[in-house]
C-alpha cells in the first residue's frame, strides 16, 4: 500500500467556512507536494461534536484508507480500511455520502470483492511469512512477522464467518510448534496460535469450546508466565457466559498476585482487563457495590496507552464491561455517546434493521428499541441496501 507510512498534509484545499485564511493557504501550499494526491478519490469536511474533520478516501487497486485532519491539527491520522466492518460503518453514515460510490466500487456491491481479495492477499502474506499489515491487537504486537501474518489471516477469516477454516489452519500450525514454558519468542508464539484457536471457536459462539481451549493452554504451559494470559481469557469467557463464581475463582488469585508486581513488568492498562472481568463476576453474584468499585479503573480510564504494545481502547473496554454487567442504561449512554461524537461509529450498524446480534440478544434489543437512541441513530444512519445484509451479519 503506497500510503501506509505517509504523513503528508492533504492535497485538496477544502476548508469549512469558518477556517482562517492562513489555514487555507497552508493546505493549498501542501497540495503540490503531496505524493498521495493521486490516490484521493473523495474528500469533504465532516462535522463532529469535537469540530470539523477533513476526511479523504484513498484508494489503490488493492487497498483503501481514510486520511483525517481537523481544523486545528494538520497532522493526518491514517486509518486503513482492512475489514468489511470498517467499510460498512462508512456506508451506513449519512455524513459520508460523498465517498459511498468510490468506496462501493472498490469493495464491491456486496463487499464480497473486498473480502475475497483480502483473503487472497493475507494468504499470500502468510505463505511468505511476512505480515503486510501493522499489528492491530495486543496479541499481534507480541509476535514476530511470520506468526503475525498467520494470525492476521485467521482474524480476517473469523471476521467473515469462516471460523472452521481459521481453526483448521491454526491447528495445523500449532502441530508444528513445540510447547515451551519459558518467556522466549517460541513460547509466546505457541501461546498466541493456541489462543487464536479459542477466538475461532468464540467466533461461532462456541463459548464452551473456547473455555476448554484456554484450560488446555493453562495446563500445557504450567508455570509459564503466558499461562496467566490464558487464565485471564478463560475468566473473561466464564463471566460472559454467566458462570460468575467460576470466573471470580479464576481471576481473583491472579489479580492479587498481579497487584504485587512491579509497574515496569506490566503492560499498560492491564488493570482495566482485571477490572471489567472482576466487576462482571461480582455483579453476577449480586455483589453490586463491590462490582462498581472494581469497575472504576475502566470507568475512569482516559486515553490509556502502552509504549510497546497495541492495547484495547478505554471506550471498547467500557462497552464490553457494561454489556457483561448487563447494565442496559449504562450501555445506552455509551451508545448515545458513539452516535453523538463518533466518526462512523459501530452503533450505526447496531441499529440497522437487518442486523442480527448473536450474543446478548435481549440487551441489544432493549437498546435498539430505546426511543432516544433510535432517534439519535436515525439522524445519522443510512439504512444499508439488502445486498449488504450478509456482510452486515458477518456472512454467518
Amino acid at each position: 500500500m503506497a500510503w501506509r507510512n505517509a504523513f503528508i498534509v492533504s492535497a485538496i484545499a477544502l476548508t469549512p467556512a469558518s477556517a482562517a485564511s492562513a489555514q487555507i493557504a497552508e493546505i493549498a501550499k501542501a497540495q503540490a507536494s503531496d505524493p498521495l494526491a493521486g490516490y484521493v478519490k473523495a474528500s469533504s469536511w465532516v462535522s463532529t461534536k469535537k469540530g470539523p474533520t477533513f476526511v479523504e478516501l484513498l484508494i489503490d487497486p488493492h487497498s483503501a484508507a481514510l486520511r483525517l485532519r481537523t481544523a486545528t491539527n494538520q497532522a493526518p491520522d491514517l486509518r486503513i480500511l482492512d475489514s468489511p466492518t470498517e467499510v460498512l460503518k462508512l456506508l451506513a453514515d449519512k455524513r459520508m455520502e460523498f465517498l459511498w460510490q468510490p468506496l462501493s466500487d472498490w469493495a464491491g456491491p456486496t463487499l464480497e470483492k473486498m473480502r475475497d481479495e483480502q483473503i487472497a492477499r493475507l494468504r499470500a502474506a502468510a505463505a511468505r511469512g511476512e505480515a503486510d499489515l501493522p499489528p492491530s491487537t495486543t496479541g499481534e504486537s507480541t509476535v514476530r512477522p511470520k506468526i503475525r501474518a498467520l494470525l492476521q489471516l485467521a482474524d480476517f477469516l473469523i471476521d467473515v464467518g469462516q471460523c472452521d477454516e481459521a481453526e483448521r489452519m491454526l491447528q495445523q500450525q500449532l502441530a508444528t510448534m513445540k510447547v515451551r514454558s519459558d518467556s522466549s519468542w517460541n513460547a509466546i508464539e505457541w501461546f498466541s496460535v493456541a489462543a487464536w484457536i479459542a477466538s475461532a471457536r468464540l467466533g461461532r459462539d462456541d463459548f464452551a469450546g473456547a473455555i476448554a481451549q484456554y484450560a488446555f493452554i493453562e495446563q500445557s504451559l504450567g508455570n509459564s508466565p503466558f499461562a496467566q494470559n490464558a487464565t485471564i481469557n478463560r475468566a473473561s469467557l466464564l463471566a460472559r457466559s454467566g458462570r460468575y463464581a467460576d470466573a471470580l475463582a479464576a481471576i481473583e488469585p491472579l489479580w492479587v498476585r498481579w497487584s504485587r508486581e512491579q509497574p515496569e513488568l506490566k503492560v499498560g492498562g492491564s488493570e482495566r482487563q482485571f477490572a471489567w472481568i472482576r466487576a462482571c463476576a461480582l455483579e453476577g453474584l449480586g455483589r453490586h457495590a463491590e462490582a462498581e468499585a472494581a469497575f472504576k479503573p475502566v470507568a475512569e480510564a482516559t486515553d490509556t496507552r502502552d509504549p510497546h504494545f497495541v492495547i484495547d481502547s478505554d471506550d471498547s473496554l467500557r462497552l464490553k464491561g457494561r454489556v457483561c454487567l448487563k447494565q442496559t442504561a449504562a450501555v445506552g449512554d455509551l451508545i448515545a455517546t458513539q452516535l453523538q461524537d463518533g466518526l462512523s461509529p459501530w452503533a450505526l450498524l447496531l441499529f440497522q434493521p437487518a442486523y442480527r446480534p448473536t450474543q446478548n440478544v435481549e440487551l441489544w434489543e432493549k437498546i435498539r428499541s430505546d426511543p432516544r437512541l433510535a432517534k439519535l441513530a436515525s439522524e445519522r444512519m443510512r439504512v444499508l441496501p439488502p445486498e449488504l445484509t450478509p456482510a452486515l451479519n458477518g456472512w454467518r
